[in-house]
């Protein structure tokens, strides 16, 4: 494989291939939103990637997807990729059970106004929440016991480059040094996934890390890093997966393979292989030559911009 094409950098490499092939792209974020609806790979997802103690023995039974559409402001729809409680026990009959609501907002390139944006997530499930225990308990948010839920803001990351957006809210807001008594504030937290390298991600040994390292693939070079995965390793991680997450991941696979211009009927090769007999193996194989038609597309157009930059 010819690995001296240049191919810019990465987000102008992503940009320009999003425009040429809007669909694919739109699928990849559509597999990503499927990822955090599924408790099975948002608890292994809470469990290893988050931190908190409460959450490491978090099971797929104690998340139930919300997956709401909130229209708190006449003016703006808010939609997150990913609302889900994570439930535990409650006190007592009488008491409604504790909530944890991460809220996870999938992101492949930096966006400095993501706080403002998870601020808006947050008013809005909490608004939500009142309505629900009223309904559900006949609780009202104006008395001195009534209590919101805890909410984890959590940014997902697959961009390349590294996160330089401030994670504090109460910095996009001026003045809010001199009168931080009167700025509402949090810190969300960012999960880029490029801060781990491909074998960090496989010894976690479950489908979530196995997902991550393919989301990690934005260009032809970058498939040259899942040659030297051991094949049996990621056989043995799916050998046992769900049937929906599965579907996940032969989506992913399939979304890879339309991004890297391979043909119809390799990929559909590749596909068999993976649910059929749930094995990676025949993918890594043949990456040195998925990306043949792409490589040479593009060295193509680089060739062709060279030469109108000589004939200026």
């Amino acid at each position: 494989m010819n690995n001296t094409t240049n191919y810019g950098t990465d987000n102008s490499y992503l940009a320009e291939e999003q425009e040429k092939n809007p669909s694919v792209f739109q699928t990849q974020d559509v597999n990503s939103k499927r990822v955090f609806e599924d408790p099975f790979l948002c608890a292994q997802f809470l469990r290893d990637y988050f931190g908190l103690d409460e959450l490491k023995d978090v099971q797929p039974e104690d998340i139930e997807n919300v997956n709401l559409r909130y229209h708190l402001f006449d003016e703006a729809e808010l939609n997150s990729d990913s609302v889900v409680r994570v439930k535990f026990p409650a006190r007592d009959a009488e008491t409604p059970p504790l909530y944890v609501v991460p809220l996870i907002d999938h992101k492949s390139s930096v966006d400095y106004n993501v706080s403002i944006q998870l601020f808006y997530y947050i008013a809005c499930i909490w608004k939500d929440w009142e309505k629900e225990m009223k309904n559900r308990y006949g609780l009202d948010c104006r008395a001195k016991a009534f209590r919101y839920p805890f909410i984890l803001p959590i940014v997902y990351y697959e961009g390349k480059d590294n996160w330089t957006a401030d994670c504090r809210l109460s910095h996009r807001v001026c003045m809010s040094d001199k009168w931080p008594q009167y700025v509402p504030d949090f810190q969300y937290h960012v999960v880029r996934i490029h801060d781990y390298t491909d074998q960090e991600l496989l010894e976690k040994k479950n489908e979530m890390s196995l997902l991550m390292v393919l989301n990690k693939i934005q260009k032809p070079g970058d498939l040259q890093s899942l040659q030297h995965l051991v094949v049996q390793e990621v056989d043995a991680i799916m050998k046992e997966s769900p049937d929906s997450v599965m579907d996940i991941i032969v989506g992913t696979v399939t979304s890879l393979c339309r991004k890297l211009n391979v043909p119809e009927k390799e990929t559909d090769d590749y596909i068999s292989k993976i649910r059929k007999e749930r094995r990676m193996g025949y993918l890594f194989e043949n990456m040195e030559k998925m990306d043949i038609q792409l490589e040479r597309r593009l060295r193509k157009e680089a060739e062709e911009k060279a030469e109108e930059k000589v004939k200026e």
